[in-house]
């Protein structure tokens, strides 16, 4: 199989908008340090804006990050449990959201986490319907690590807000957003959710779907820092990652 970059899934331009894009593997695989790296990439000319998560993922990112906190007050503590003076941005909308986040900053999005589902909904309508040269860049790029969260595979109660979800997805090409996510299996999500992504990339224990155009072997030969992208074209690539610098827990 042919090597490749990723250079297809960071390319913008008015006429093809956002892209949509799904990385699969096991714990440890380096789903989180892929996201981290396109946003690295992206930073200096989009919106990017990472999923808050009580793990402080963040904290790997190479450049500089801006906590943003949407009707929420996180507290950041390390190890032991001792607190960790972190500044917050409080915004009350999500206009405020676009507004006071930065270029070639990491825009990490804290939402409450109890019900959390309801406020991402809450935001995919509001990217689907903002006007988008008015705010520091055209083009939002939303990095949503354990993505299942939002769009499960058949959880109770989970439907009606999913899709919702589902919904604004559809239509973020056309609106200049792009959604990097990352989840352990194809089969973690629903199934009305996977079908929108035009991109999807398989790491080391990642499970293959019977439609993709290369079988399990593939993927099971992978090393470390290896995955197999497909979409419009498929092939390998490598990718680098971003260690834990310190461990931060957030509550």
């Amino acid at each position: 199989m042919e090597w490749i970059t990723l250079k297809e899934l960071l390319e913008k331009d008015i006429a093809h908008g956002g892209k949509l894009v799904a990385a699969f593997g096991k714990p440890g695989s380096g789903k989180t340090g892929l996201l981290l790296g396109i946003a690295n990439r992206l930073r200096s000319y989009e919106i990017c804006i990472f999923r808050g998560l009580q793990t402080g993922q963040e904290f790997r990112f190479p450049s500089d990050v801006k906590i943003l906190a949407y009707q929420c007050n996180p507290k950041f503590y390390d190890g032991r449990g001792d607190p960790i003076d972190v500044g917050v941005k409080h915004v009350n909308n999500f206009n405020d959201v676009l507004m006071q986040a930065e270029l070639d900053k990491l825009n990490v999005l804290y939402m409450p986490f109890e019900n959390e589902r309801r406020y991402w909904v809450e935001f995919a309508r509001f990217l689907v319907h903002r006007l988008p040269f008015v705010y520091p860049s055209a083009y939002v790029s939303l990095f949503v690590d354990e993505v299942e969260d939002i769009v499960p595979f058949q959880e109770p109660g989970a439907t009606r807000e999913m899709k919702q979800f589902v919904a604004q997805m559809k239509e973020f090409r056309k609106c200049l957003t792009s959604m990097y996510c990352a989840t352990q299996q194809y089969f973690d999500l629903d199934y009305r959710a996977l079908g929108k992504f035009q991109y999807r990339i398989y790491l080391q224990g990642a499970r293959v779907p019977m439609r993709e155009r290369f079988s399990q072997e593939l993927v099971d030969g992978l090393s470390l820092g290896q995955g197999v992208m497909t979409g419009s074209f498929f092939g390998k690539f490598v990718f680098g990652d971003y260690p834990t610098k310190k461990i931060v827990v957030v509550r």
